[in-house]
């Protein structure tokens, strides 16, 4: 267990620690979990031969992948070598999704994917996947084009909805492409920046905290949703927010995170402290 902890705070730890001494050594060998994070940087790409080793000592550990900060060429090699151990792996971070990687795929260890920047493939299974982070571009400043999904393709994403607690969505399109609720049964977080025509079809019953910028401000959800407990916000230039409306969507919350400017923030305080309900807490981001 020591040598795994170590290994999640340095993935090079098992290395480090195999030159300790001999009975370290053999430990190490003898762990493959330890060998099964994988972290890599910018200033340090291990060689295909070293990391075929790695992937050989993990032996059938779940595997922990983690390469956002590498540049695309590099991914690539990247992709080519974990996809002879896609079932093995458990979470996965990266900064974009190669189509050749995840089409047609099965996934069945995945709990955990977040891609930076998400190019719409038609996955296979993810029967565990409980946490869910699409982003369709990775500037902070809204693209002129929203990258669209077709049917299909989301189709693909919602079979993942039975177990997916935590769903993250930026700049993405639904325009013309749900035509029924979609129903979240266990999810528990939920943040939608930049998205469009997805808002209004949510059923989430377990949902605890909401989370919404820009555009995605100004489209309503169907029915109100009574079990969030905290609610974020950045609205867009502009729109002023209505707390009216957050009564009405979300009845019971009890904390509130804003980014807004300072005129926006005190006519919100003004409108609740003339309510009965107060919220027990209430952020301002400048």
């Amino acid at each position: 267990m020591i040598f795994e902890e170590h290994a999640i705070l340095e993935w090079r730890a098992p290395t480090i620690d195999g030159q300790a001494c001999r009975f370290w050594r053999e430990v190490v060998f003898n762990t493959p979990r330890a060998w099964a994070y994988l972290r890599f940087r910018p200033d340090h790409q291990p060689s295909t031969g070293e990391l075929r080793l790695r992937l050989l000592r993990s032996g059938a550990a779940p595997l922990h992948i983690d390469f956002h900060k590498v540049g695309n060429a590099y991914s690539d090699k990247l992709y080519d070598l974990f996809s002879d151990n896609h079932t093995r792996i458990v979470s996965l971070r990266t900064y974009y999704g190669s189509k050749s990687f995840f089409k047609g795929q099965d996934f069945p260890c995945m709990r955990h994917l977040r891609l930076s920047r998400w190019y719409p493939v038609q996955w296979g299974s993810m029967p565990k996947l409980q946490s869910l982070r699409l982003c369709g571009a990775s500037s902070s400043i809204i693209p002129p084009d929203l990258p669209s999904l077709s049917r299909t393709e989301f189709t693909s994403v919602l079979r993942h909805s039975q177990s997916l607690t935590t769903l993250t969505l930026s700049y993405v399109s639904l325009v013309d492409t749900i035509s029924g609720p979609v129903t979240l049964p266990s999810l528990t977080y939920l943040s939608l920046h930049c998205v469009t025509a997805l808002k209004p079809h949510i059923n989430a019953p377990c949902l605890v905290t909401y989370h919404e910028v820009g555009g995605t401000v100004d489209e309503s959800f169907n029915i109100p949703l009574p079990s969030p407990m905290e609610y974020g916000m950045a609205p867009p230039p502009a729109r002023s927010p209505d707390p009216a409306e957050w009564h009405r969507s979300f009845p019971n919350i009890l904390k509130l995170s804003l980014h807004a400017d300072q005129l926006v923030v005190i006519s919100i305080l003004t409108f609740l402290a003339n309510q009965p309900r107060s919220f027990l807490h209430c952020e301002r981001y400048a």
